[in-house]
């Protein structure tokens, strides 16, 4: 089976899905790996060109959101653990607000 006839097999399977236990699940997790390796594709690109379109943003926040060591990766919440360590440091010098702001400005773009 040639690449493009590959293609428009898998496309006109709308329904279709393949549970862990399937037989085929375990191959083709592997073919997804490989073409995400041979893609190579920087962050940007594999949203905008893949994810995007496969499985949207909802799945992606919740992939964020629950799994420990991607969450940790996320800017915001780097961002966060800084604030909180500042915080801590001037909650007593009463410049907690001063802080505040700078946070939710460089994140939200907005101030107080």
């Amino acid at each position: 089976m040639e690449m493009y006839e590959l293609v428009e097999h898998l496309e006109t399977m709308e329904t279709a899905s393949i549970e862990p236990n399937d037989i085929y699940y375990y191959e083709l997790c592997q073919i997804a790996i490989n073409c995400f390796r041979i893609l190579g594709q920087t962050e940007l690109q594999l949203y905008t060109d893949i994810l995007s379109y496969g499985i949207g943003d909802e799945t992606i926040s919740i992939i964020a959101e629950e799994i420990p060591s991607v969450r940790e990766e996320l800017l915001t919440v780097q961002n966060l653990q800084i604030l909180y360590e500042k915080l801590r440091l001037m909650k007593l010098e009463g410049k907690v607000y001063e802080v505040l702001d700078e946070f939710f400005n460089a994140n939200l773009y907005r101030t107080l």
